[in-house]
């Protein structure tokens, strides 16, 4: 928890949005995939504590974790977690718990096709994609944290190109292992 916890913390805007107490206004207690804003003030809670004047020595984030536990049941006890997966939970809880959208609308996913087209039609179906993701996630998260993956086909009969956009909130990156061994070359004499 700690490590997925210094991540984002360390993400200035976010941060700052939190301690200037912004997160208020966007506070979504109706929310049936968020936590009624608790993980939200939960988080907004152990921000203010990190920032706090007193010089703490240490802080407990059990609040946050009892938060995360009860929107995420995968969380519950003490066993040991991925912090990445932590860190997806969290950063998906808080975007709920903040989403301004409060009615969210059926937003069909678009396949984009054309003949060869342009850089400047790839860029308009790319709003386009976005602007739907929007019309159903938009909060302090999507602002700072979210993308688009675009991913295009081509056909090799008729040579046209599909394109999809995914957004994201996360990218994960296999780690090479063959590169990362190092053998010893310590000798004792």
């Amino acid at each position: 928890m700690n490590s997925a916890l210094q991540c984002i913390v360390h993400c200035e805007r976010l941060t700052e949005y939190f301690r200037k107490e912004l997160y208020k206004v966007d506070l979504n207690k109706t929310n049936p995939l968020g936590m009624g804003g608790r993980l939200a003030l939960s988080y907004a809670d152990l921000i203010s504590d990190m920032y706090d004047e007193r010089g703490r020595q240490y802080i407990k984030p059990s609040g946050l974790k009892r938060a995360l536990a009860e929107f995420n049941p995968e969380f519950r006890g003490f066993h040991q977690k991925d912090s990445l997966d932590l860190l997806a939970c969290l950063i998906s809880g808080i975007h709920e718990d903040l989403n301004r959208i409060k009615q969210k609308p059926y937003v069909e996913r678009d396949l984009s096709f054309g003949d060869n087209p342009t850089q400047e039609q790839l860029q308009s179906w790319g709003r386009e994609a976005w602007e739907a993701h929007k019309m159903r996630n938009d909060s302090v998260i999507v602002d700072l944290l979210h993308g688009m993956f675009k991913s295009t086909t081509a056909c090799s009969v008729c040579r046209g190109i599909a394109a999809t956009f995914d957004p994201f909130s996360d990218i994960t990156i296999p780690l090479p292992l063959h590169k990362m061994y190092i053998p010893n070359t310590i000798q004792s004499s």
